[in-house]
């Protein structure tokens, strides 16, 4: 005689050949003897179809949550006790959260929770979602890579109005550059951590960012990577969504700013220029960072050109941002700071930076069937060849 099935036991109690309690009972047996993962899983799926709920039932799913050597079973049973059990199903998942040791086990129940969340009608949503927000957090604060990759599914799209804006309140931010850094190949992730957490950063959070010089450094070579992109989209999304801070610079953000500069982390000051915060100065605050002795602005400038520990040669962009700003200084304060700014640059590297230049107002092939790099491409040319046309002044251009 063929063992009987989980499947075979529900057709029993289906057509009344056996009560609830004995439908149960002998479940849980073919459970508690069954060797096999995908018999006890097959186990839970029963208990699911028969959508029945009782005492017992929920101790016997506690049981094998805690219990079961599999991390299949264990997750089904818990995602059943979630589901039929709420208010019990929260105590529980909060007792695995502080006990236990498997980090991909906690990430695959956070996951858990999430979609149950979307999918929840009942008065534990708050709960739970309160639960969850611990969870993602200690991923970003840890920088969790592994268990970030194991949460993400598809309720990250779904999840009510403001979910996210808890991640603004992580005061170290490393732990979002991490994430981004990992995950920057997948566009389907970057445009939500682009659409949840970059475009919600107030400038005091971004100033956070540019005052750790491994958080600054991370997003510098991020934007480096992106620049490399054809077109490179995502990298201009940034750059104008960061450049719109400067547009309303306050007088408390521009002295922020100032006391960013004087910290002389090359990285902030490449940002810093990216951003075109310092091209929205006033006239003022633009003569008083050249003037000011602490600052030292243009000899920084020279340095970052000097060392090129940056690549700053390697991207248009990045050239024309320290153009751009020289350019500035030059027409409304004084021309005298462009030679001043070569002054400090070595002969080599000077006549690297003008080929560079030089190139670029000649070459467009680099662009072309580029169409949204185009635009970008032809602004960089004017500029570069209004800058070559000062210097020319100064130095033998060939």
């Amino acid at each position: 005689m063929s063992q009987i099935t989980p499947n075979k036991l529900y057709e029993l109690y289906k057509k009344k050949k056996i009560n609830k309690s004995e439908f149960i009972n002998r479940l849980i047996t073919i459970y508690e003897f069954s060797d096999s993962e995908e018999i006890r899983v097959e186990c839970l799926n029963t208990i699911d179809d028969a959508n029945i709920k009782t005492e017992n039932l929920f101790k016997f799913l506690e049981e094998v949550v805690l219990s079961d050597p599999n991390i299949e079973v264990r997750l089904n049973a818990t995602s059943l006790a979630l589901k039929n059990y709420p208010e019990n199903g929260y105590n529980l998942i909060n007792y695995l959260f502080n006990s236990s040791e498997s980090k991909v086990f906690i990430a695959r129940i956070a996951k858990i929770i999430g979609e149950r969340m979307i999918t929840s009608d009942n008065n534990i949503t708050n709960e739970l979602s309160n639960s969850l927000k611990s969870k993602i957090l200690e991923i970003f604060e840890n920088e969790d890579v592994k268990s970030f990759e194991i949460l993400w599914g598809d309720w990250f799209h779904k999840t009510f109005e403001g979910f996210w804006n808890f991640l603004l309140e992580i005061k170290d931010p490393i732990g979002y550059l991490e994430i981004l850094d990992y995950f920057i190949s997948n566009n389907k992730i970057y445009y939500w951590f682009y659409n949840y957490i970059f475009t919600k950063l107030t400038f005091e959070q971004l100033i956070l960012f540019l005052n750790n010089s491994r958080v600054a450094g991370r997003l510098f070579y991020i934007l480096s990577f992106l620049e490399e992109e054809k077109p490179p989209v995502r990298f201009y999304q940034i750059i104008e969504l960061f450049e719109q801070f400067g547009k309303n610079l306050t007088l408390s953000q521009i002295n922020k700013i100032k006391d960013l500069i004087k910290k002389n982390n090359h990285y902030t000051l490449v940002l810093i220029l990216i951003f075109h915060w310092l091209y929205h100065f006033n006239l003022q605050s633009i003569k008083d960072i050249l003037e000011d002795s602490d600052l030292k602005l243009i000899l920084k400038m020279t340095e970052v050109i000097k060392s090129n520990r940056f690549g700053i040669f390697t991207h248009d962009y990045f050239l024309y941002s320290v153009v751009l700003f020289l350019l500035k200084i030059s027409k409304e304060i004084d021309e005298k700071y462009i030679d001043l700014f070569f002054n400090h640059i070595p002969l080599r590297i000077r006549d690297n930076l003008v080929s560079k230049l030089s190139k670029i107002v000649v070459y467009k092939e680099n662009y072309k069937n580029n169409n949204y790099k185009t635009t970008h491409f032809l602004k960089i040319k004017t500029i570069f060849e209004e800058f070559l046309e000062i210097v020319s002044n100064y130095y033998d251009i060939k």
